[in-house]
């Protein structure tokens, strides 16, 4: 399943938009469940969109809210401060008028929260970082991946590492481990802790 931005698709892809209200019927809003991934389209495939991101939906949603009830942060989540920052109209009004009178109208709406996430290039989680590898290599890594491979690096430099802060995230980490190779990472991590 996709959800489409539009206009806010610019404040997608910059990391300002992070919530989305739909006027859905309750079982398409239903399938979107919290954890699962969808893929964001700049407008409807039907009309010639085109996938420009993936997003994560986020604990707690979907839920219906009425606009009326839309909270101030919302301005930011829905995207519309950047648009603002930006200088852009939405149909000839400014996005805060266009925000109050959105508040105004008392729909009730469903509310979905997400992050953009990526997949990361070595292991194929899917994760909201989005670090390069260490060593300049144009790969998007999630922090477990980053952290390994930059020991690597760091090794191979025979360089020392002050990563006690890494090691501890590292451990927290563990039980986010889908394949050998993450699992192997987190080993390593705990052999290098202990031997500390």
């Amino acid at each position: 399943m996709i959800i489409s931005y539009a206009w806010t698709t610019d404040a997608l892809l910059a990391g300002r938009k992070t919530c989305t209200r739909r006027d859905w019927n309750r079982d398409y809003a239903l399938r979107f469940l919290a954890g699962s991934v969808h893929d964001g389209y700049d407008r409807s495939p039907r009309i010639g969109g085109k996938k420009v991101a993936t997003v994560q939906i986020a604990e707690r949603s979907p839920y219906q809210e009425r606009t009326s009830l839309i909270p101030d942060a919302d301005f930011e989540g829905e995207g519309l401060k950047f648009m603002e920052e930006k200088g852009l109209l939405i149909r000839g009004i400014t996005p805060r008028e266009w925000f109050e009178n959105w508040r105004a109208s008392d729909e009730i709406l469903w509310v979905v929260r997400f992050k953009l996430v990526f997949k990361c290039d070595r292991c194929g989680t899917w994760t909201d970082m989005n670090k390069f590898g260490p060593d300049g290599t144009d790969m998007r890594l999630c922090s477990l991946c980053w952290s390994d491979w930059s020991y690597e690096v760091d090794r191979q430099k025979n360089q020392p590492r002050a990563s006690a802060s890494v090691e501890g995230f590292l451990l927290v980490y563990r039980e986010f481990c889908k394949s050998e190779a993450r699992e192997s990472a987190v080993v390593r991590a705990r052999e290098r802790k202990e031997s500390n």
